[in-house]
């Protein structure tokens, strides 16, 4: 695949209304929006990307699309990301002429951490090539499990060379921990993540990034499309374990996820999280304590 492939595969992924709709409407507000250069093609771009974009609406979506990178007319293929922060009223406005970006990001990244509201966790686990896929997948499956004894709510999305395991913060919110980039105490939300990663990758799978946490963070947008050297495919978001478990990862090629699944069953779908209505405070409190996490149990919302 060519990046101008690739720009027609994105130009007509992303003005199609349901995938469109479920990227915006998804969990893009009030996130950091970004858009990257994949890497397959990263020598023959103008453009490495750019960070620090709003996504609130459509209207905002396409706008970074057409308007920000002007990727029809530049041919630069993109993936999409999110950050795993959260913040109070979304990212600052910032100047569509890249020179005045500058200031306005120092200004930014100043104010950012104490805008911060939440910060979910990503188990992130990836291929090292196509041939341990599989492996991958089952790999997957095994932390599913472990999750799930504990009744910890998290979402599995493909990520086209592997799958992403995102935990929502309300899971972690009653553990008042600290969101500043420099804390390395064990109240930092970082550090605590940064162990629970590096606990899946010493206990479940060698597959897991065990440090991938600070407050800058970004994983990428569920329903976006994803680059790579042997094609294009779509970052999907699994409804049930079912689903996961009859998947095959070439499914998710986009030619053959056109021919297949088309664009109907995404429209309103939305992102399903496992493990929602069996969850609480003590839940999370058990799930630590196997990890031989330690934390204030009274700080702990809802224990008593």
């Amino acid at each position: 695949m060519d990046k101008n492939e690739a720009v027609e595969i994105m130009s007509e992924w992303y003005r199609t209304k349901a995938p469109a709709y479920e990227i915006v409407f998804g969990d893009l507000k009030n996130r950091e929006f970004a858009v990257l250069t994949p890497k397959t093609f990263i020598k023959d771009c103008s453009s490495k990307g750019i960070r620090h974009l709003k996504a609130n609406g459509l209207n905002s979506f396409l706008y970074c699309l057409n308007d920000i990178i002007n990727y029809k007319e530049q041919k630069n293929p993109f993936n999409l990301y999110k950050s795993l922060a959260k913040y109070r009223n979304g990212v600052d406005n910032m100047s569509p002429v890249l020179r005045f970006r500058k200031q306005e990001i120092e200004d930014w990244n100043k104010k950012r951490p104490g805008e911060i509201i939440s910060y979910d966790l990503f188990i992130d686990v990836d291929s090292p090539d196509r041939q341990h896929m599989a492996e991958t997948k089952e790999d997957v499956h095994r932390i599913h499990d472990h999750l799930v004894s504990f009744s910890i709510p998290h979402n599995i999305i493909f990520s086209g060379m592997g799958y992403h395991l995102l935990i929502p913060y309300y899971v972690f919110d009653g553990l008042n921990l600290d969101f500043d980039p420099d804390s390395v105490g064990s109240d930092s939300i970082y550090v605590v993540f940064n162990k629970i990663s590096l606990w899946y990758h010493e206990n479940v799978s060698e597959l897991v990034d065990k440090n991938l946490h600070d407050s800058m963070r970004i994983t990428k947008v569920p329903y976006s499309i994803s680059f790579y050297n042997d094609g294009a495919y779509v970052c999907w978001p699994f409804s049930s374990i079912d689903e996961f478990a009859q998947h095959s990862w070439t499914d998710y090629k986009i030619d053959v996820f056109r021919n297949f699944k088309g664009y109907q069953c995404m429209f309103k779908r939305g992102v399903f999280r496992f493990g929602v209505n069996e969850w609480c405070p003590k839940h999370t409190l058990k799930f630590l304590e196997a990890l031989k996490i330690e934390v204030e149990k009274d700080a702990v919302v809802g224990v008593e």
